[in-house]
């Protein structure tokens, strides 16, 4: 009796099986789910991990040397000049090269051999006096351009220290401590840095664009100390208090935003459109990209050393690709081979 009964329970049970009942249903829909589920979850990390690389060399990108040849390096107290403190540098007249001084509100010329050759300046609110003149820009006639952050103004001299330009940025009652400067071939770029945005001046004073302000998101700024251009349309920008750069389209919209491992102080471009960013990033380094921000390498010298970078105040790149950058009371300068390693 006992087996028949059990028999007879057992047969509906078979029937459910084979006819899919209801029971064995569910438990495939929810096998169904839980894979779909995982399947999503991984698309979504898969998607984060591409927009993380998009935005982020560090960490996912395995660091790799850039490496350029040390030509010079100089300090104050091994100079006539004396001691100084050094904020920018660029090339100017023909072999050689001027430092701001920010300790002693001056301008210093060299050769490239490293010999001093005059002082421009000192401190004041006169033409060639400065009060803590920051970053330097040239053109393609031998003459550089310093910020002249605090007399709010952009001086230009040639190499024999004769005033070429004295552009009064007071007039517009909206710059608070400009750092960065940079000369196009047509207009002066200028990193307004207290008032976190890029202004766009005419040689003869007019201001012909303003991009940004204060904030963190794309093309909104926090402290910019640098911009630069590479002649085509865009535009890098040192973002420094939001740790990123950014690389803006030519009407000053952001296209993309790198972020980096600590504040931005510098960017520069050589002739193949390679962008050279300085920042706090892995203990102080100087990172560069390709024109649309790919990671190439961090910059070495010879022995595959990054300590002549770390912390580097200000970049620029000569017509014959000279990297010149200052850090501290130091400026050095570096030779970017034609096809370098990387």
């Amino acid at each position: 009796m006992a087996s028949n009964k059990t028999k007879k329970k057992a047969a509906p049970a078979k029937k459910m099986v084979a006819a899919g009942g209801s029971k064995k249903v569910k438990g495939s829909d929810s096998a169904q789910n839980k894979t779909v589920l995982r399947v999503l979850i991984v698309a979504v990390v898969a998607v984060i991990l591409v927009y993380g690389l998009n935005l982020f060399h560090g960490g996912a990108d395995v660091r790799k040397p850039f490496t350029v040849q040390p030509l010079l390096k100089i300090s104050g107290e091994e100079k006539p000049c004396g001691h100084f403190t050094a904020w920018g540098i660029a090339p100017i007249g023909k072999d050689k090269f001027v430092v701001t001084d920010q300790e002693n509100s001056r301008l210093l010329v060299f050769d490239r051999e490293g010999k001093f050759l005059r002082s421009i300046g000192k401190k004041g609110p006169k033409a060639d006096e400065f009060q803590e003149p920051s970053g330097m820009a040239f053109d393609s006639k031998g003459n550089a351009y310093v910020m002249d952050t605090w007399n709010g103004a952009i001086k230009g001299f040639n190499e024999m220290g004769k005033e070429v330009l004295n552009m009064d940025l007071t007039k517009f009652k909206n710059f608070y401590g400009p750092r960065g400067i940079y000369f196009d071939g047509k207009d002066f770029l200028v990193a307004d840095t207290g008032s976190h945005r890029i202004a766009v001046l005419s040689p003869d004073g007019g201001m012909n664009a303003s991009w940004g302000g204060m904030g963190t998101g794309p093309g909104q700024f926090k402290g910019p100390l640098a911009v630069a251009s590479d002649g085509k349309g865009n535009y890098y920008v040192a973002d420094s208090d939001n740790n990123r750069f950014q690389i803006l389209d030519r009407d000053g919209k952001s296209v993309k935003v790198i972020k980096m491992g600590g504040a931005v102080w510098a960017v520069a471009l050589d002739h193949e459109g390679r962008v050279y960013v300085s920042s706090m990033a892995d203990n102080g380094s100087v990172k560069v990209y390709d024109p649309k921000g790919s990671y190439i390498g961090d910059l070495a010298d010879a022995n595959g050393s990054s300590d002549a970078f770390r912390g580097a105040h200000w970049l620029s790149i000569s017509d014959d690709d000279t990297l010149m950058l200052t850090i501290g009371t130091t400026a050095s300068l570096f030779k970017i081979p034609a096809s370098p390693k990387s």
